[in-house]
This record gives C-alpha cells, sequence and structure tokens, in this order.
C-alpha cells in the first residue's frame, strides 16, 4: 500500500508541475513556423495538457486500488472521495453552465455545415471543439488536484509572466526598443508583446489584473512564524510583502500597458467595471468612500462630455488609448474600423436567423459570412472575416441560441456564487468580468484569453465548492465508506484508461509535433532558391494531410502569388521551377475537395493558375503552347 501512495504522490506533483507549466504559454513565440505568436503557444498548451491528461487517467486509475482510508488521511495527497467531489461539482451552478456550453459546441459541431473544421479548429486561433476540449480538460484536472495554495501559486506565476509581458510592451512602446536580448519583430505603434496582437494583449492584461488582485486578499503572513527559525522566518515574511505590494503594481503597469495597445474595447471594458465599482461603493459604503466615489462619478460624467465634445482636438492625439477612442465614429462612414464592424454585425444577424438553434458550428463563420457577404464591404477594402469582432453574433452564428444562453448562464452563475460566497477579491472579480464581458461586445475570443477564462472558471468552482463543504475537506469529518467496485467495473476502466492514453499520446505525436514539424518545413523551403531543396521541404511540409495544412498550403499559394520571388517573371517561366508551382497547385486543390466550403481556396487556386498562366505562356522561348 506504501508503494500506491509514493506512486500517487508522484503522479500529484507531475500532473500539477505540467498544469503550472501551461502559464508560461503567453511567453512561447516560434519563429520558425507560420503564425509564430499562435502555433507555437497552441501546440505548446495542447501537448501539455493531453500528456497531463495521461498522467491524471493513471492517477485515478490507483485510487481505485488504493486502500481509501490510508490514502486519503495522508496530508500530502488529501482528497475527498472521488464520488463526493463529483456529486459536488455537479450540483455547482457555474460548473452545470460549463458544462452545457461545451455540450452546445459539441452538438453544432456535429451539425456544423464543416464538421472538420469545427472539430479541428484553425491554427491561427487554436479553437474548434478540439482546442476547446483542452481548456476544459485543464479545468477538471485543476478542480481534483489544486489545492487552495496551488491556485494562489499558480496565479503567482502568472503574475511574473505578465510582468515579462508588459516589459516587453514598453520596450515596444514607448521605448521603441526592438534590439534587446529576446526582444521582438512585431513592430507597431501599438505593443503587442509575446502575445503578438495589441488587443489580445490588453485581454489578457484584463484577467491578470484580477489573478493580482486575488493573490493581493489572500496573501497573509504564514501562521505559527515564530516557531519557525530566526532566517527561515524572514525570508517567509519578506516573501509576504512582496507578494502583497508586487500584485498592486502589477494592476497599475496592466492598466497603463491597456492604454498603450490603445484598445478601445478594452478601455471601455475597464471603464465600464470601474464605473460599477464607483456606484457599488457609493451605494454600499459610508463615509469618505462613499462621497470619494460620488466625486469620481460626477468628474467621469463631465470628463466624458468634454471628451466626446473635444474629440477632434489635437491634444487627444497625443495620449495613448485616447487617440483611438477620438477616433471612433459609429455614425460616421469614414470610420473604416467602426463600420466594418457595424456591416459584420448585421450580416451576423442575418446569419443567426438562417440557424438560429446550433448555428453553423465552431470555426465556420467563415461559411456564414461567405454566404451572407453584403457588398458595402468594398467600400473599406478587401475584408475576410472569420469572426463576427463580437462574442455574442460570434455564439449566435457557431452555436446557436443554445450556444449563447450556456455563454451567458457561466457569467450570471459566476455572478451569483460571488455575490453569494465569501471569496477574497470577489468584488474585483465581478468587475474583471464586467470588462472582459464589455471589451468582448467589440473583439472575440482566441487562445490566451481562451486559457485564462477557463483558469479563473476552475478557481471559482473551486473556491465555492470548499467554502460550501468545508467540513469535509478534513477527511477526519468525513464519514469512512468502503468502495464498492467490482472487478467487472476495475477491468472496464482500465482498458478505458489504455485506449484513452494510447489516444492521448498518439494525439500528441499526429495533432501536435507533425503539423508543428509540418509548419516549420514550409517555413524553410522558401528560404532557399534551389528548387530541389524547395520540393523536398514542400513535401514534408504538405503530407500527411490534416488540419494545419488549411492554413500551410493556403500560405503556400500566399507566397507563391504575392512573393515578388514566386511571382518574378525569371522564377516563373524557368522550367525547373514548374515543378514547385504545379506541387502548390495541387496542394490547394486537395484542401478545395475536402473543404468546399470556404469560397477562399477556390479563389487562391485559380489567382495562382493565372499568374503561372501569364508568366509561363510557352513551353520554351521558340515555342507556342498550342490552343
Amino acid at each position: 500500500m506504501l508503494a500506491f501512495t509514493k506512486l500517487n504522490k508522484i503522479l500529484i506533483i507531475s500532473i500539477k508541475s505540467l498544469l503550472f507549466s501551461t502559464a508560461l504559454t503567453p511567453l512561447v513565440i516560434t519563429w520558425s513556423v507560420i503564425f509564430p505568436y499562435i502555433f507555437g503557444k497552441v501546440v505548446f498548451f495542447r501537448s501539455i495538457i493531453e500528456i497531463a491528461l495521461i498522467l491524471f487517467l493513471v492517477y485515478l486509475l490507483t485510487l481505485i486500488y488504493a486502500d481509501r482510508k490510508q490514502v486519503y488521511t495522508d496530508k500530502a495527497i488529501r482528497i475527498n472521495s472521488l464520488k463526493s467531489v463529483l456529486i459536488r461539482v455537479f450540483k455547482n451552478p457555474l460548473f452545470i453552465f460549463t458544462i452545457l456550453f461545451i455540450l452546445s459546441l459539441i452538438i453544432s459541431a456535429i451539425f456544423a455545415v464543416n464538421p472538420y473544421r469545427a472539430f479541428w479548429g484553425t491554427i491561427d486561433r487554436g479553437e474548434g471543439l478540439f482546442g476547446m476540449l483542452h481548456y476544459f480538460a485543464f479545468l477538471v484536472m485543476a478542480l481534483f488536484i489544486f489545492e487552495k495554495k496551488d491556485w494562489l501559486n499558480f496565479f503567482k506565476v502568472y503574475l511574473v509572466v505578465g510582468l515579462i509581458l508588459i516589459f516587453y510592451a514598453f520596450l515596444q512602446y514607448p521605448f521603441k526598443i526592438y534590439d534587446f536580448p529576446f526582444a521582438l519583430k512585431f513592430i507597431d505603434s501599438r505593443p503587442g508583446s509575446f502575445v503578438g496582437n495589441p488587443s489580445f494583449l490588453a485581454v489578457h492584461l484584463i484577467f491578470l489584473m484580477m489573478f493580482a488582485a486575488i493573490v493581493f486578499l489572500n496573501n497573509r503572513l504564514q501562521p505559527n512564524c515564530h516557531k519557525l527559525p530566526l532566517n527561515y522566518n524572514l525570508i517567509t515574511k519578506l516573501l509576504s510583502k512582496f507578494w502583497r505590494y508586487f500584485p498592486l503594481l502589477i494592476i497599475i503597469l496592466s492598466v497603463i500597458t491597456i492604454f498603450l495597445t490603445g484598445t478601445r474595447g478594452a478601455i471601455l471594458g475597464l471603464g465600464s467595471g470601474f464605473i460599477f465599482l464607483l456606484f457599488y461603493f457609493a451605494l454600499k459604503r459610508k463615509g469618505w468612500l462613499r462621497r470619494l466615489s460620488v466625486c469620481l462619478l460626477v468628474f467621469l460624467i463631465i470628463f466624458s462630455g468634454v471628451f466626446w465634445l473635444t474629440r477632434q482636438r489635437p491634444v487627444w492625439q497625443k495620449i495613448p488609448g485616447f487617440n483611438r477612442l477620438a477616433q471612433t465614429a459609429f455614425l460616421n462612414i469614414n470610420d473604416p474600423s467602426t463600420q466594418t464592424r457595424v456591416i459584420t454585425w448585421r450580416l451576423s444577424w442575418n446569419a443567426f436567423k438562417e440557424k438560429p438553434i446550433f448555428g453553423w458550428g465552431p470555426d465556420n463563420y467563415l461559411v456564414a459570412y461567405e454566404k451572407h457577404y453584403e457588398p458595402d464591404y468594398a467600400f473599406y477594402g478587401e475584408t475576410w472575416l472569420d469572426r463576427a469582432h463580437n462574442k455574442i453574433f460570434d455564439l449566435l452564428v457557431m452555436q446557436g441560441v443554445f450556444g449563447l444562453l450556456a455563454y451567458i448562464g457561466i457569467f450570471i452563475s459566476a455572478f451569483y456564487l460571488l455575490l453569494k460566497k465569501n471569496i477574497a477579491g470577489k468584488l474585483f472579480i465581478i468587475v474583471g468580468l464586467i470588462a472582459y464581458f464589455v471589451q468582448n461586445l467589440v473583439l472575440f475570443d482566441q487562445l490566451n484569453s481562451d486559457i485564462v477564462f477557463f483558469v479563473l472558471l476552475g478557481f471559482l468552482i473551486s473556491k465555492t465548492l470548499t467554502d460550501t463543504d468545508s467540513e469535509l475537506i478534513n477527511t477526519d469529518n468525513y464519514p469512512y465508506k468502503s468502495a464498492k467496485i467490482s472487478i467487472n467495473q476495475r477491468f472496464v476502466f482500465i482498458i478505458f484508461v489504455i485506449v484513452a492514453s494510447g489516444f492521448l499520446g498518439y494525439s500528441v505525436y499526429a495533432f501536435n509535433y507533425v503539423p508543428f514539424v509540418q509548419a516549420k518545413a514550409f517555413q524553410k523551403s522558401f528560404g532557399s532558391g534551389n528548387p530541389d531543396f524547395i520540393m523536398k521541404k514542400l513535401k514534408e511540409a504538405m503530407y500527411p494531410y490534416n488540419f494545419a495544412q488549411y492554413n500551410i498550403r493556403g500560405s503556400g499559394i500566399d507566397a507563391l502569388y504575392l512573393d515578388p520571388f514566386f511571382y518574378s517573371q525569371n522564377f516563373m517561366r524557368a522550367p525547373q521551377y514548374k515543378i514547385v508551382s504545379d506541387l502548390l497547385i495541387e496542394g490547394m486543390d486537395e484542401v478545395a475537395r475536402r473543404e468546399p466550403f470556404d469560397i477562399r481556396n477556390m479563389i487562391r487556386e485559380a489567382e495562382v493558375l493565372n499568374g503561372v498562366t501569364k508568366n509561363r505562356p510557352f513551353k520554351d522561348e521558340n515555342e507556342a503552347i498550342p490552343l
């Protein structure tokens, strides 16, 4: 039985370590592949989760065979009975709506116009049903494995990672430093740091502020410090003070960085959350805090009016954040950013009315977009949108009413539990969720925001569970009952673990490693003028066919058609390079056959065929191609 206890300790430590490592995802950049700010993060996070799931299944298997009373009274691996945890989790309204949301994804994927894309998603978004199941898997494993201190330590890792993101954002803007060690190639007036997109960075920082508030308000000096050695006591006190003030620094820097990104949705979200906070203090608090809140509310009203009336003044263009807010003109047809969104929302409503219950399917927005395309887009330039830039319309189009109601239910149940339970920092979590919801009215979710959103959901579910049933956490008060598991049930579970572990191991290789290697080969293929080398790398990049080929082959066609090297007369007319263009055209033709729902595949193929024909009108210099 000691062997089971030791194995459980090893498994728990291993699973926790893997889950903790997911906090490093925002820092992952792979310049050697397409979508360097995203694809590397996708492969890293999914691989970690799949390996952790294998260990988690083995851990559950050991629980079935271990002596229950001995295992559960061990402080290192203390955990309630699996049955008790499951019952209490499934009674939690936040978890129920999360399950309903995942269920809506599954149903929508089954009935999707393009089920293949609905399941796998794209490598530049990291979603699809396959991707979303990874975020949910993190939530489930964390609920069973994390203790209270683990959540806080996990958030602390996120804060350190957040400081690195903020540091590099400041290097990019306002300091314009791009030659710092590990500096980024993202050169823009708006910083994206390791996230690569200013808007996505701003969303991540909203969650970072929530994590910082949780750490700040939960941080306390270790109890019974006077019983510890003097030097240990000093270190503990220093660390405790550090984690008391470091989160405040992160909150301040995050707010500044959000304004530096100029992300209007995030700024409006912060403003909405701040106004809610002031109203709460004005209504619920007394004394100087109420007076200060009322004064700030009056000031905000006056300031907003002055800003709106003077938004055309040059002074606002000199203030980060306000410069882009001043350019927003909902009713001005000359504001392409806003007007494109307005057209998209109108299109989305029309697409929703065609499939209102379960929608068009995850990552099928582009299919609906192409069918309901409006000519007004042409006034603002060529536009291809795979998201509505509004979370509500995204859900209506891709998951229908079922998905939207489940998503709204997540927020309502989260607010309900936060108001009902005594959770440190709950007021600031509510403010953060309001900010996140508001900013998503003009944006959409992706890998970075999906991860932290499910992390926060897992934390809230775990807190409400332990606060509700705190007496069950102490196993001395937990009534001992012998486990009744038949031999047949154990055998079935063993078979399930073996099969599931085999699939997960295969997934790490086939659905993460192989696409990543293919993407690297694709990038290398265009770095040489040697046609034999190009052909070799392209074949490595294009076969075997998998979900990443939609992006890889599409990028190959774009490079062939748009890149001056490939589009030059000498290149296209040279006979030895014909095999390269033929290979890419053949590959794009296969994508179009497998996924005929995206008209861009056919447009790409038609354009490159047109380009090849124009630049190679003869078999050689003296022989014309017969008509």
